[in-house]
Parts: C-alpha cells; sequence; structure tokens
C-alpha cells in the first residue's frame, strides 16, 4: 500500500499449551479452574472442570476475567459462558475480541472459573496468564484478516517507521501535470467522486489502481502493488483493532486482525 507500515517491537511468541489441564476436582468443590491454550493478543481459551455428578444440574457456567489484579469485584471485571458445554466433567471458554471486556494485548488477566447451581453460585480457584504484545509480522504481504493483503513498509521505505516516499500525485508522473493533487486526493477518500476530468475517456473510476499507467504505486513497487481503495480503507476501521504505539520513536496506530495481533503500523 502506499501509506502503511509494520510494527517494529520485538516480542515473545504467543503462549500456546502451556498449561492445557482441566483443574482438579477435590474436597467439597464443585468446580475447578483449570490451565490456558492458545493465549495470542486479543484471545485465549480457558479449560475448567465441574464435578461430575452435577454436570448436568448447573443453570449456567463460565469463567471471569480481571486485568492487571485479582480483584473480581472490580468494575473491569468480566465473564463468558462456557462454548463447548460439559464432556466428561470438562468445559472450554474462548474470550475473543468483540466480548464485553475483550482482551489487551500485553495485559495480565486473573481468571476463575463458575457455576451457577439452584442459584448459588460457586467459583474456582484463581489462576493467571499474560496476553504477548503484538507481534512483528514477517511477511512483506500482512494478512489482517481483511479482504486484501497490506503491505508491511510505506512505498520507498525500508523500514516500518520510514514515511517513505511523498508523492504530489497518485497516478503515473509522465501521463499528468504535478497541480492535480488536490483533485486526485478527492478522487482517493470519497466513495462518490469519480475519475478526475484529464483521465482519458477508457480509463474510469475501476480500473485506473493497479495499472502501470495510471498508479505510481503499482508503477514503483511492482504488480500486485496498488493504492488502496476507499472500501479498503473502511474495512482496517471496521474490521480490525487499533490502538496508539510507538515505532522506533515514531508514533503511530497499530493495525491488527483480531485473532492473532498479526498487524501494520500508519
Amino acid at each position: 500500500s502506499l501509506f502503511n507500515m509494520q510494527s517494529c517491537s520485538e516480542v515473545e511468541e504467543p503462549i500456546e499449551d502451556v498449561t492445557d489441564d482441566y483443574g482438579k476436582i477435590s474436597g467439597n468443590s464443585l468446580v475447578a479452574t483449570g490451565g490456558y491454550r492458545d493465549v495470542k493478543p486479543l484471545k485465549a481459551t480457558i479449560l475448567a472442570s465441574i464435578k461430575t455428578t452435577y454436570q448436568g444440574a448447573y443453570t449456567s457456567l463460565g469463567v471471569e476475567f480481571t486485568p492487571n489484579t485479582p480483584d473480581f469485584n472490580s468494575s473491569k471485571t468480566s465473564s463468558v459462558r462456557s462454548t463447548t458445554g460439559v464432556t466428561n466433567g470438562h468445559f472450554e471458554t474462548v474470550r475473543s475480541y468483540g466480548d464485553e471486556g475483550a482482551l489487551e494485548p500485553g495485559t495480565t488477566y486473573y481468571y476463575r472459573a463458575y457455576v451457577y447451581m439452584a442459584g448459588t453460585k460457586y467459583n474456582g480457584e484463581v489462576r493467571s496468564f499474560v496476553t504477548p504484545d503484538l507481534q512483528v509480522s514477517k511477511t512483506n504481504l500482512v494478512d489482517l484478516g481483511v479482504s486484501v493483503k497490506w503491505a508491511s513498509n510505506n512505498m520507498g521505505a525500508n523500514a516500518p517507521e520510514i514515511a517513505g516516499t511523498a508523492l504530489q500525485q497518485c497516478y503515473a508522473f509522465e501521463n499528468f501535470n504535478n497541480d492535480r493533487w488536490d483533485e486526485v486526493v478527492s478522487l482517493y477518500y470519497s466513495i462518490n467522486t469519480g475519475k478526475p476530468s484529464y483521465f482519458p475517456d477508457n480509463v474510469d473510476d475501476d480500473n485506473w489502481l493497479g495499472t502501470r499507467d495510471y498508479d505510481v504505486v503499482t508503477r514503483t513497487m511492482g504488480s500486485g502493488y496498488r493504492i488502496p481503495t476507499e472500501y479498503e480503507w473502511r474495512e482496517l476501521e471496521e474490521s480490525c483493532y487499533w490502538k496508539n504505539g510507538v515505532c522506533n520513536g515514531v508514533k503511530g496506530f497499530y493495525i491488527s486482525d483480531r485473532v492473532d495481533g498479526t498487524n501494520v503500523i500508519f
């Protein structure tokens, strides 16, 4: 793409299958908090158990989460019901982006399993996990879970934090004069604006992007690269996770997919 760049903070790999157990029911306990698996910047799977003699008697069960301190009376505490039901006394709960009280990257979460029976709530023991920070993309084209992949660096940049080539126009240089930038910006950012009046008749709103004759990104970076469309910009806003960040002293927005934390930064 023309303006985007990837995150540059080196981070550890996501925690996976570290404490892959369902907890142990002991004594008079009815529910046990288990371990976790598949922990990512915005997602985690929690395991738990319910006493098998009661597994058909509960009205609801799941897991409570609270960030930074094990205070389950905090206004930041949230809960998610089991996503699997109970099998042989075991159940699982997936916490993912979009849930109320969604997970944040680089945060310690305390959690405990719970079960309601006959109007009474029973809690398991408290355990914790840490979500990893947003990951550095290792590829030139980054999959953010939207309709197209995004380039990791700006055009003309060799590092994520570098602004890249400053342009007076979005189209190939030899075709048009440099004094038309305002009109091209209007085309670029507005769904309702048509092509510039000085484009040839055989070039319409849809076919100038991604062509060597009219798209300077394609001309400069090669086939497969082009200026993103208005729809593709809106996808980032509506479908991705956004967070303020700093890359080698340069402030920007981390823009991540909502599952793995793969990201670019603007």
